[in-house]
C-alpha cells in the first residue's frame, strides 16, 4: 500500500471575556487547506451561548458570515490572525500549539485525528 495524501484535522478554542471562537482546520501535505472558526459570546449568568457567526478559509480564499456588532472588526482581525499563524506554523507541520498573529492570543491543540 502506497500512501499518497495525509491529512490532519485538528480543533482548538480560544475565549476572551467577551468572545470564544472554536476552530477546526484540516491540513494536508503540511499546508492549510480549510478553516472554519465558530464565534460566540460566552454565557453570562442566566443568558445562554450566543452566537455570532463564523470565518471560513477555503483554499486561499477567506469568508466570513458574522452578525453585526460593534466589536466585529476586533472579532474579525483576530479570527484572520488565527488562521496567518496557522498558515505559518503548518509549513512542515509538528506543532502543537497556535499563537494569534499581531494578538497575542494562544489557541492550543485539543484534538488530532
Amino acid at each position: 500500500m502506497e500512501i499518497i495524501r495525509t491529512t490532519i484535522i485538528r480543533t482548538a478554542h480560544h475565549k476572551t471575556e467577551t468572545v470564544a471562537y472554536n476552530i477546526d482546520y484540516s491540513t494536508t501535505q503540511g499546508q492549510l487547506e480549510r478553516a472554519q472558526i465558530n464565534v460566540y459570546r460566552p454565557p453570562v449568568g442566566e443568558v445562554s451561548e450566543e452566537y455570532l457567526g463564523s470565518v471560513h478559509y477555503d483554499g486561499q480564499t477567506l469568508s466570513s458570515s458574522l452578525r453585526w456588532s460593534d466589536d466585529l472588526a476586533g472579532i474579525f482581525e483576530t479570527a484572520a490572525s488565527f488562521i496567518a499563524e496557522i498558515i505559518k506554523s503548518v509549513d512542515g507541520e509538528g506543532t502543537e500549539a497556535v499563537s494569534g498573529a499581531d494578538t497575542g492570543h494562544t489557541i492550543a491543540n485539543e484534538k488530532q485525528r
